[in-house]
């Protein structure tokens, strides 16, 4: 599953890897994002109509995906839940963001993944440019991230998952969580 699946393009990187490599792409993927154009453009690049399924939700709600909308080689839970660059793009403030934790966990597997990473806004060091750029893009309303911890994010995936590791690289929060504790 990706969410804020934008306009495709991880995805499509991953799909072209494994085409490269001489691998079929085997997986079944579930794009979720709030705007359709989003999903019909990312859905279209991908390029995999038959593999690919297409969810308009909101990430700040529990959603399900509708059984009208599964194949049969989809399952209702997901063994890996993509969420990059998106949680800066979300509506402050952060804390109400990391309860989107607590809905994606849902949709995992026992033993499943859920990776991500977002532009920092407080906790990182920005240089000149990049202060004037997150100001910028809050100011525009493109981006929500300026009171964004990693504190906060860590919190909140430590209180939802039994494995969780962090890194920050320069002012992104890299993240993986593993295992959903059950509620």
């Amino acid at each position: 599953m990706d969410i804020g699946a934008g306009t495709g393009l991880f995805p499509m990187n991953h799909r072209d890897r494994m085409r490269q490599s001489g691998q079929e792409w085997p997986l079944h993927l579930t794009l979720v994002d709030m705007n359709t154009l989003c999903l019909q453009k990312a859905a279209d690049r991908i390029g995999c109509p038959s593999k690919t399924t297409c969810v308009q939700a909101d990430v700040f709600e529990p959603f399900t995906v509708p059984v009208a909308q599964r194949t049969l080689t989809t399952s209702p839970k997901f063994d890996s839940i993509s969420l990059i660059y998106l949680l800066h793009c979300l509506p402050p403030p952060c804390h109400r963001k990391a309860t989107v934790f607590a809905h994606l966990k849902n949709h995992l597997t026992p033993e499943g993944t859920l990776f991500g990473a977002t532009v920092l806004g407080s906790g990182a060091h920005h240089n000149l440019l990049g202060r004037l750029t997150i100001r910028f893009y809050n100011w525009k309303g493109i981006f929500g991230n300026k009171d964004d911890s990693p504190d906060v994010f860590v919190k909140a995936l430590e209180n939802e998952f039994e494995e969780v590791e962090t890194h920050i690289v320069g002012v992104v929060l890299l993240f993986r969580a593993r295992k959903p504790r059950l509620a």
